[in-house]
């Protein structure tokens, strides 16, 4: 007795659509145009096509993207008989994230619109973790220490972390400037900014759960624009003020910058093609007294000064 077909349901729900832009002026999605599911993409990287008649596409125009934005999604049962060549890969899926191929087809001439041209992929607004993370097509995305990984531990989300300098990649983060013209002709008002600015640095990192309520209040008082949480910016904090304490030698005030730290972050940029014609040269590029000068032997910030 053969064994009996297996029906496999494909689904995009509208809780996560695709997003389309639609350029072509000879027809748009449901009229004109039909939308079709060619091809699944299996957990194991391996291609299964379709029969463009066994998923059902719904497309529907998107009143919050504009004029010419559309929301797709699908769902439909596929059978797979028991002699089928995929049939041994369908039999594993069970509650699978897996990719999908849509075309969309002209009516009349059977023309594929062409991505670019025709269409265009919308991505998600804004960047979410949280949504991101879920997406089929997504095995990994760039992100701050002190940022995402808060967010997904939070929810409860298993996660790997790859951070560069674990692999020997030089980096840095946060930065004070001005203009060298500036630096120049006014160097005790840069120094000043600093030594205020280095100040109340120390006091924030003496306690980022007072300095972490303190900005959300004023973020709180502008609107939040941004969605700040108090514990998403305590996380934040928190992780950075660590890292600033690991990553400065003793002795040392924060923020002063390490010519040969930066030089070696170039150097690697440089060694990937970042620049066209070979690393540039960066000695003009930062200062170390201004900054040096706001701290004492011990790397205490000297207040007021002297």
């Amino acid at each position: 007795m053969n064994e009996p077909n297996v029906l496999v349901n494909f689904r995009l729900d509208r809780d996560r659509p695709m997003r389309i832009k639609w350029l072509a002026t000879d027809g748009v999605p449901g009229d004109g145009y039909k939308a079709q599911v060619m091809a699944f993409t299996l957990d194991d990287g391996s291609t299964l096509h379709m029969d463009s008649t066994a998923v059902l596409e719904q497309t529907a125009p998107d009143p919050a993207g504009g004029i010419g934005a559309y929301l797709v999604t699908f769902n439909g049962m596929v059978g797979f008989a028991s002699d089928h060549p995929d049939r041994p890969r369908i039999d594993k899926l069970e509650d699978e994230e897996i990719g999908y191929d849509m075309a969309f087809i002209h009516e009349d001439s059977g023309r594929p619109a062409v991505e670019g041209e025709d269409y265009e992929t919308v991505l998600l607004d804004g960047f979410d973790p949280l949504v991101h993370i879920e997406l089929p097509g997504i095995v990994g995305f760039p992100g701050y220490k002190s940022n995402e990984p808060g967010q997904l531990e939070r929810a409860g989300v298993d996660f790997d972390l790859f951070a560069p300098s674990d692999y020997g990649i030089p980096g840095s983060f946060g930065i004070l400037y001005t203009t060298r013209q500036f630096l120049d002709e006014h160097p005790t008002a840069v120094q000043d900014f600093l030594r205020a600015s280095m100040r109340g640095l120390a006091d924030a990192m003496a306690d980022p759960e007072a300095a972490a309520a303190a900005a959300i209040e004023k973020v709180e008082a502008g609107g939040n624009p941004n969605f700040l949480s108090l514990e998403g910016e305590t996380f934040r904090w928190t992780t950075d003020v660590e890292l600033l304490r690991a990553d400065t030698p003793d002795g040392t005030g924060v923020g002063v910058p390490d010519p040969e730290l930066l030089q070696a972050e170039v150097d690697a940029y440089a060694e990937v093609g970042l620049f066209a014609d070979g690393a540039p040269d960066i000695s003009d590029r930062f200062a170390v007294d201004p900054i040096a000068g706001v701290y004492d032997d011990t790397g205490e910030v000297i207040w007021p000064a002297s």
